[in-house]
């Protein structure tokens, strides 16, 4: 539910929606904590197999791989590196998989329309040029578009932004009437075989709309607004927890239900008894997030306090950047590289030296201290300054703290070191 232009993450406290008996919820990457639904982050081995309803962030979910992961950019969009580009491949095909099997068992799966998603990815594919010293190497890579990728029917949207929704009749579109004025589109959807729940005001243009797929339903919803368009804090949570409780109400019109469901046309019909229930409820609800705004705040501040844990059992940019946040409170100046080179750039009262950050299953090689040495060597042809070389180091980091009782370094890679004048370190404390 949060801003799609946020690069800081982090999960929301918002009051339970209105459970349904024996419904299994779970929230995708949605960045919301919810009382009695899971939270799942998309990139994260954890199934979705057994769950009747799944709302998926897929916005989010991509912007996970953007800000987790170092790339660079190609024709304006993230290129990302091998790694992560056969990691967001495989986790688009299992969770493609998952979400086709629960919509065979007649679950419900609601997207949240994505704006421009795309990213270009390695196909492992490589060109090769020349020979010899002139030989070069080219990595081809090719357009993937998440969204495309995830949904489990093929559903053509083109992107952009807007606020000026009108909802239809359909019955099932009802719930989200609440919502009015709280929701934004990223995208128009193209299909003339959906179900249409809502369109952009004065036009045909579906923004919001379902479409049975095996025994379940495909649901596409726009998202809620930017959290710095609404008065507080308060008001965002509250109507971010309606969006979800429309996703269960959407969920039981869907399902076959009783002879004395009501037709589309009731619903044009609003009696006072029912604005009267709908804003006692709204105020219930903003209530209920004060005290949960708190517990919000106080999750964030243990949160932070647990992060420095991750210089014991990360690796990758996670450990990267918890070692720049430590470096930071010694007042050095941390740049992190993008380049596929060296990890981080330090500068110290004048010095300057060049890092490498590693976080291993086991003991250190003299292969890093050979691939720093060749990020010293690097630097100072670049920049005729010569720095110091710096291998910082979390082995053995799939152990306890209290069992690593193995050399970090062993002493095969120590003479190296010292003809280099390299330094280590290890980002571990005595137990």
């Amino acid at each position: 539910m949060v801003s799609s232009t946020k690069s800081s993450r982090a999960v929301r406290q918002a009051s339970p929606a209105a459970m349904v008996k024996s419904r299994r919820v779970a929230l995708v990457d949605c960045d919301l904590s919810m009382g009695g639904f899971e939270n799942i982050e998309f990139s994260e081995p954890d199934s979705l197999l057994g769950y009747d309803i799944v709302v998926i962030h897929i916005t989010n979910a991509f912007l996970s791989y953007v800000y987790e992961s170092k790339h660079d950019d190609y024709n304006g969009l993230p290129n990302f590196d091998a790694h992560v580009s056969s990691r967001i491949i495989a986790d688009s095909q299992r969770r493609k998989t998952e979400l086709l099997t629960l919509l065979d068992e007649g679950a419900t799966v609601a997207f949240l329309i994505a704006g421009n998603i795309q990213a270009f990815v390695d196909t492992g594919k490589r060109k090769h040029s020349g020979t010899g010293r002139n030989r070069q190497t080219e990595i081809m890579i090719e357009s993937f578009d998440l969204w495309d990728a995830t949904l489990p029917t093929l559903v053509n949207r083109t992107v952009g932004r807007g606020k000026a929704i009108t909802f239809n009749d359909h019955a099932a579109g009802h719930p989200l009437r609440q919502l009015s004025g709280s929701l934004v589109h990223e995208a128009v959807l193209e299909e003339d075989n959906l179900k249409s729940l809502a369109h952009i005001t004065g036009t045909t243009k579906s923004v919001a709309a379902f479409r049975q797929v095996d025994r379940g339903h495909v649901l596409l919803l726009p998202r809620i607004k930017d959290e710095k368009e609404f008065e507080n804090d308060q008001q965002w949570l509250a109507e971010c927890a309606l969006l979800v409780n429309a996703v269960i109400e959407i969920d039981s019109r869907l399902r076959p239900g009783p002879s004395d469901e009501l037709p589309d046309w009731a619903f044009n019909i609003v009696t006072a008894a029912e604005l009267t229930q709908e804003a006692l409820l709204k105020k219930a609800s903003t209530k209920l997030h004060a005290v949960q705004t708190s517990i919000d705040k106080i999750n964030q501040r243990l949160h932070a306090v647990r992060r420095p844990k991750l210089l014991l059992s990360s690796t990758g940019t996670t450990l990267e950047l918890i070692v720049k946040h430590v470096l930071d409170r010694f007042g050095t100046e941390v740049e992190m590289r993008n380049d596929n080179r060296t990890d981080l750039i330090l500068k110290f009262n004048g010095h300057v030296a060049v890092a490498e950050v590693k976080g291993l299953t086991g003991s250190a090689a003299e292969k890093h201290a050979a691939q720093l040495e060749k990020w010293v060597s690097l630097y100072h042809e670049e920049t005729n300054i010569e720095p110091k070389g710096i291998l910082i180091v979390n082995h053995f980091r799939e152990q306890s703290i209290l069992s690593r009782d193995l050399t970090p370094f062993p002493t095969q890679m120590l003479d190296y070191v010292r003809r280099k004048e390299l330094a280590l370190i290890t980002t571990d404390v005595a137990p």
